[in-house]
């Protein structure tokens, strides 16, 4: 499902990470991820943007861990 929040912004809501393909001789990528309504959305993002995503993921992955096992221990 995308939802548009504003001019500058659309919410795209994500049930599953389906696959990706990188094109343009590497230096494009398209993620494709199965919406909330079950259509396929791809989204296609310079190699450079991917890389910069996944460290920042990868971040707040790392800092919402310890808070999950608070939770679990609670």
């Amino acid at each position: 499902m995308i939802a548009r929040l504003s001019d500058e912004l659309c919410l795209l809501s994500t049930k599953d990470f389906v696959d990706y393909e990188i094109i343009d001789g590497g230096d494009t990528v398209v993620v494709k991820f199965e919406g909330a309504d079950c259509r396929r959305v791809g989204v296609m993002m310079s190699r450079r943007v991917l890389q910069a995503m996944v460290r920042a993921l990868t971040d707040l992955a790392a800092e919402a861990a310890p808070q999950d096992r608070l939770r679990l221990e609670t």
